[in-house]
């Protein structure tokens, strides 16, 4: 052994390895088997100390095991991370938008990219000593994959897991693309919480913006509500029980009025399902509206706010599955379009971003007399597109969808089935086992509250879906 520590000897060394054919797993091996899947970075950058960290864990893991008698595997790769990689190589380009070219000519510049990027990562890893099975390299959008992905597309089709259907979408108008729910990421924010009139009832909100159209006003069937009005007559509310018998909170949701708690009295009690059907036309920002009393009780919590609220089918998940559920198809009204603007059903805010619709909307709200409190530091989350920034936009869209619970039967053992099981299985039969073993909680948290998963996407960059349509738009192949 040297005396002295030289680096420049790690390149030869490393060579070696790799010429050695050591680094390879051999299939014929009698040893207990023991495989890692390399995480595949994005080819958008270079390694950070994040992917330096998993990969000093990863190899120390590997090497214990081959010092224990094992046939180990570490399987190197990298991903061509789709909208990361539109996403900076636009940012390269200095472009707007992929428009500004050719499909074609677009492509071959995020060929050129992911080429060069692909060459930095492995040359990284490389130099930190990675015992990777480089003969095993894969490339999530080389030809083998794009074939594996296609092919399991098509016996997916044929079982009946993917379909195509217009669903609640998690839409980036920065990617104008449509994104997965593990792409999201949320920030914690403050934000004004408006308390508005709708005929003698009150609904509370963060967006504002969306308080434009016909609606069902929805209160929960059994809980206890009841019409106040102060001692001058001018000011009634239908509220619920909890709301009434807080006072300190009823001044703050009440802010803008000026008779406070004590100037009201109760002249009604009624139970939310007594007032279900009514139907009154009463003002918004942009214009008279229709609402219409309806009763949920697995939605609605009495004890949040004044205990009813309207919804906006196309504009929040929750209330896409309430509308679903109620078979509410009337009320899905597309408020805001792709291009994150206003529509036309908003009246004066029509083709104002959201955020500068969500300001003007409260101001005319406002003006108007519409507003009775406002809370100006709401705690609230948001999601933000991983790459754009910018907030994501719950959207309904014709997309293709991955169908997890739907029931098939599993071609190799011919038993009745779903993803998820199947999924779920996978770590609590043994077959794949998480390391430390801590984190399977947090695995089957999120397998077990898997949905139906988006697989569309509005870019050029990456897989496409291997369909075709006819003039008509009918799928044909």
């Amino acid at each position: 052994m040297q005396k002295n520590y030289d680096h420049t000897s790690e390149n030869k060394l490393y060579a070696d390895w790799k010429q050695s054919g050591k680094m390879q797993a051999n299939n014929q091996s009698q040893k207990k088997a023991f495989t890692i899947p390399l995480p595949p970075p994005n080819v958008t950058g270079q390694l950070h100390l994040g992917h330096a960290a998993m990969l000093a864990i990863e190899d120390i893991m590997i090497r214990f095991k081959k010092m224990t008698n094992h046939e180990v595997l570490w399987i190197p790769g990298t991903d061509h991370a789709a909208i990361a990689t539109e996403n900076v190589v636009l940012k390269h380009l200095g472009a707007k938008s992929r428009e500004e070219y050719s499909r074609e000519e677009f492509l071959e510049h995020c060929r050129v990219f992911a080429q060069e990027k692909h060459d930095t990562i492995t040359h990284q890893m490389e130099k930190m000593g990675a015992w990777l099975d480089w003969s095993r390299e894969a490339y999530t959008f080389d030809e083998e994959r794009n074939y594996a992905v296609n092919t399991i597309f098509k016996r997916l089709y044929e079982d009946g897991l993917i379909e195509r259907g217009y669903r609640m979408i998690n839409w980036s108008v920065g990617a104008q693309s449509v994104l997965a729910d593990d792409e999201l990421e949320w920030e914690e924010g403050t934000a004004p919480f408006y308390y508005i009139r709708c005929g003698e009832f009150v609904i509370g909100t963060v967006r504002s913006e969306t308080k434009c159209a016909d609606s069902p006003l929805m209160l929960h069937p059994e809980a206890i509500y009841v019409k106040i009005t102060n001692s001058k007559g001018t000011e009634t509310f239908i509220i619920s029980e909890y709301l009434w018998s807080d006072p300190e909170r009823f001044n703050q949701i009440f802010s803008l009025i000026p008779d406070k708690h004590e100037d009201f009295k109760v002249v009604k009690t009624y139970k939310g399902k007594d007032l279900e059907g009514q139907i009154f036309e009463y003002d918004t920002y942009a214009g008279t509206r229709k609402f219409a009393v309806m009763c949920d009780a697995k939605v609605i919590d009495p004890k949040k706010g004044s205990g009813s609220m309207t919804i906006s089918p196309s504009h929040s998940s929750d209330d896409y599955d309430l509308a679903k559920r109620l078979k509410l198809d009337d009320y899905f009204l597309e408020k805001i379009d792709f291009e994150g603007k206003m529509t036309a059903i908003a009246g004066e805010c029509e083709g104002l971003e959201v955020e500068k619709a969500r300001k003007v909307s409260a101001k005319i709200m406002k003006e108007k007399g519409l507003l009775v409190g406002v809370e100006k530091n709401y705690k609230n989350r948001v999601p933000i597109c991983y790459r754009s920034g910018c907030v994501v936009e719950p959207m309904i869209s014709p997309q293709w969808f991955i169908s997890v619970n739907k029931v098939f039967t599993d071609r190799f053992t011919g038993e009745q089935t779903t993803l998820k099981k199947q999924m779920q299985e996978a770590v609590r039969g043994g077959h794949v086992k998480i390391i430390p073993k801590k984190f399977e909680k947090e695995y089957f948290r999120w397998i077990d509250n898997l949905q139906d998963w988006c697989i569309s996407r509005q870019i050029w960059w990456g897989h496409r879906i291997p369909v075709w349509y006819d003039k008509d738009h009918n799928i044909v192949a």
